[in-house]
């Protein structure tokens, strides 16, 4: 639901939703440096704020199995959009969003012990939208300049360093056709402020 436009960003309220969640394969490679088995969401791994724009293939293809089938119950399910990706260092697709009971214990468990569902608890995001490639540079300048425009509007996130990327179309779009946006969640956002 949109609560707010400006020419720079566009806060929205998401309901609760379930997502299939994978580590994205930068994510891997620094859990395999580094000494710690933990691999909990988090802000950064190993000391690192992961770019959510950087290498996700293996990711992308692990999430693809379990729609396309890839479960206990060997179910195919709808691809969706957006495709996410966030600083944490995980991808995620969302899993049956028309679906508002949907829930992790609803749907089939995934066969990839890599992938594993979680229920996301919603909330108010800021959302900045960009067309082209999704590099990583790009989408760090779009983060920027978001909060930028926050801090300017008087809306602060509930961290900074965590973001999200959404990716809306397949690789086989012409770039300038690419609908891309970078989201933070929002601290004590007032609709009347």
């Amino acid at each position: 639901m949109l609560h707010r436009r400006t020419a720079k960003f566009q806060v929205r309220r998401y309901r609760p939703f379930v997502v299939a969640e994978t580590a994205l394969d930068s994510a891997e490679q620094l859990d395999s440096s580094s000494n710690s088995a933990d691999s909990s969401s988090s802000s950064s791994k190993g000391g690192f704020t992961l770019n959510p724009a950087g290498a996700g293939m293996k990711a992308f293809n692990a999430l693809a199995g379990y729609i396309f089938g890839g479960n206990e119950a060997g179910t195919k399910m709808a691809m969706t959009t957006p495709v996410l990706s966030n600083t944490a260092g995980y991808m995620q697709f969302v899993v049956d969003p028309d679906t508002p009971q949907a829930s992790t214990s609803s749907l089939p468990a995934p066969s990839n012990s890599s992938v594993r569902l979680l229920q996301q608890s919603g909330g108010i995001y800021a959302a900045a939208m960009f067309n082209g490639v999704a590099t990583p540079r790009k989408c760090a300048e779009v983060q920027q300049q978001l909060l930028t425009a926050l801090q300017e509007a008087g809306l602060q996130p509930v961290d900074a360093s965590l973001w999200t990327l959404a990716r809306y179309n397949d690789p086989s779009v012409r770039p300038m056709f690419r609908r891309n946006e970078v989201l933070m969640h929002l601290k004590d956002f007032d609709l009347w402020q």
